[in-house]
């Protein structure tokens, strides 16, 4: 399956300055295939080891950490002779083995012409204790799970994205790109669950899918997490769905559990956003760039890592969900958390909200030296009394609002929420004009 991921590595392999690089993103999302799939693409050779499934590996890197001759034991561990510039070694689970960590800085230091690309879950690789990290020798790159297009590509819309890609024009197959919208609220973009929607294998393989993951996450709680802090991240873990529904989104700590109290519980839920299984977007008081100098630390939202996981979590079918026989606020919550997870990358994790008494715009983001207000609305209906509250009171260039109608308007630009892969484009195009 096409990822967007592809061509970042690329850039990678050409580099004059490339690095050992490390992959990381919450688990499932495709690091591994992705990574292999490349090297099959673009080396002579791909060589492949998990230190997780084969821990014999560690014995590689026990004698020292001189890269030739870990890449000496290495071929002969795989059997295939290891060469600079032709083979991608590909170090999968690279938490698991600390001086395989630590090695990287002496592949940089050393054996520059080797290509080292690793895997390795958020959480694992930042709890790791290699006896020395590598700091500033290793590239990274942030993987997640598929987006709106990337699903649209997986089932066979190749031409249609390429399309979009080029212009932005949707003209001719609006409806097919919201009825593929409406798929990809339910499947989400986990890659086995895309495969097997694309697949034809229907909503309750998908729901099956979702299940083992949320499962294998839960795992990766108890793996990770100190005993004493178990009970906490799971309650917090299962309270996201709860938390969305309410009408400002707002996280209370109270709604976890009876009396819950920050003190208690938000060690549990940095657990969550280390491990990127959810994402925290804080309020500011002021729309001024730098954001970060205007947050309110107790004011924030918190959104799942990906929509299909929080359709399964809220207990949606399919059924239901493509005729629409779910509450609106969880339609809301569902439009919200697909537009973040979209523009989270786009602007490099730094996006906000703002919050004022009973005002609230969903997201803002900084963009060529100006902070643009974004609005999300599940339905046709635009209007929206914060945004025109914020409007009244900072005249922002440019606004941007998603919703299931993309008709055009003056100051705010109105996009269909399928489009929200492009948020930085429809801002520059509305700036530029």
């Amino acid at each position: 399956m096409w990822r967007r991921i592809s061509d970042d590595l690329r850039r990678w392999k050409e580099s004059p300055r490339r690095k050992p690089l490390i992959v990381r993103g919450v688990r499932q999302c495709g690091k591994t295939h992705s990574l292999r799939e490349f090297g099959g693409a673009e080396y002579v050779d791909c060589a492949y080891f998990n230190f997780e499934s084969d821990p014999d590996l560690r014995k590689a890197f026990e004698a020292d950490l001189d890269p030739r001759r870990i890449v000496s034991a290495l071929s002969a561990i795989s059997g295939k002779r290891i060469s600079e510039g032709d083979t991608l070694i590909v170090f999968d689970e690279i938490q698991s083995c600390g001086k395989a960590l630590t090695s990287l800085k002496y592949f940089c230091e050393d054996a520059p012409g080797y290509h080292v690309a690793c895997a390795g879950s958020l959480l694992g690789v930042m709890l790791s204790k290699p006896s020395s990290f590598p700091v500033g020798k290793v590239d990274f790159m942030t993987m997640r799970p598929m987006d709106f297009m990337e699903f649209a590509t997986a089932c066979g819309h190749r031409v249609m994205c390429e399309e979009m890609s080029r212009g932005l024009a949707a003209a001719g197959f609006e409806g097919r790109l919201e009825r593929l919208l409406k798929d990809y609220c339910f499947v989400g973009g986990m890659p086995e669950a895309v495969s097997a929607w694309a697949g034809g294998e229907g909503g309750e393989r998908v729901r099956e899918i979702h299940s083992g993951i949320l499962n294998s996450y839960e795992g990766d709680i108890l793996k990770h997490v100190p005993a004493s802090e178990m009970g906490r991240v799971r309650d917090v873990w299962r309270s996201i769905p709860e938390q969305l529904a309410k009408d400002n989104r707002k996280f209370m700590f109270g709604h976890v559990r009876e009396g819950g109290r920050a003190r208690e519980l938000a060690d549990a839920l940095e657990w969550l956003i280390d491990a990127g299984l959810a994402h925290k977007v804080k309020s500011v008081s002021r729309p001024e760039l730098p954001l970060r100098m205007f947050e309110d630390g107790s004011s924030f939202k918190i959104y799942a890592c990906d929509a299909g996981l929080l359709g399964r979590m809220c207990n949606v079918r399919y059924e239901e969900h493509a005729s629409d026989r779910v509450p609106e606020a969880y339609r809301g919550a569902l439009a919200e958390n697909l537009v973040l997870t979209h523009i989270l990358p786009i602007f490099d994790d730094e996006v906000h909200c703002w919050r004022d008494g009973a005002y609230e715009v969903d997201f803002l983001v900084g963009r060529r030296g100006r902070a643009v207000p974004i609005e999300v609305k599940s339905g046709r209906r635009k209007r929206s009394r914060s945004l025109a509250e914020y409007i009244d009171r900072y005249d922002p260039e440019v606004c941007l609002m998603f919703s299931q109608d993309g008709s055009g308007g003056d100051r705010v630009v109105s996009a269909p929420l399928y489009m929200a892969w492009a948020a930085d484009r429809l801002i520059d195009e509305k700036i530029g004009g």
